[in-house]
């Protein structure tokens, strides 16, 4: 006689047995990427690479101030720093027994004020006097000095290392030279008013 309890309970389990799988299954891992095949080895005799320095900022170029200014027919140049002021020509009074470059004495607000003319010491003349005549006044040491030109330019700034030595064919009686820097067209000649 066939039990049909017990082929209940068989059709379950078979039922069970074979829904298991396809819910308990572990899921399939995937495969590991394949590593990268390996660097060519360069041949034994092959240059070793070279590291090329990046180039460095180098220092900011310094730049000297120079107040330009014409005595005959030559452009010259103060330090910016010794001079304090510009005014125009006024009267001189002559100074007996003077030295040659010393053209006389102003009164400038109270101070006796000597001029001179450094034409001689450079090998100019200075023009007659006119309305462009000007009268540079600078600071040496502690004394105030005015010096006569024939016409102030402009302040013009030079980089330091574009100033050259004075030409053998420049005149410089009194060392008053420090270099010489090219214009467009002409040469501004650098001067040390320490030197007068």
């Amino acid at each position: 006689m066939v039990d049909l309890a017990e082929l209940r309970k068989k059709g379950k389990g078979k039922k069970a047995g074979a829904a298991a799988p396809s819910t308990s299954a572990p899921p399939q891992p995937e495969p590991a990427p394949e590593p990268p095949p390996p660097a060519p080895t360069p041949p034994a005799d092959a240059p070793l690479p070279v590291a090329v320095p990046l180039p460095q900022p180098g220092p900011a170029m310094e730049q000297l101030l120079y107040l330009s200014f014409e005595i005959g027919r030559e452009i010259y140049g103060f330090p910016i720093d010794p001079v304090q002021e510009i005014i125009p020509l006024s009267h001189i009074t002559r100074v007996p027994n003077a030295p040659r470059e010393v053209m006389g004495i102003l009164s400038l607000r109270g101070i006796v004020l000597p001029i001179l003319d450094i034409g001689p010491f450079l090998g100019q003349k200075l023009a007659p006097p006119s309305e462009d005549s000007r009268i540079i006044v600078v600071a040496l040491g502690e004394e105030l000095t005015g010096i006569m030109v024939d016409r102030v330019l402009h302040t013009v700034a030079v980089p330091s290392d574009l100033v050259e030595p004075p030409p053998a064919t420049v005149t410089d009686d009194k060392g008053l030279i420090a270099g010489v820097h090219s214009l467009q067209d002409r040469l501004l000649i650098l001067l040390k008013p320490e030197q007068l």
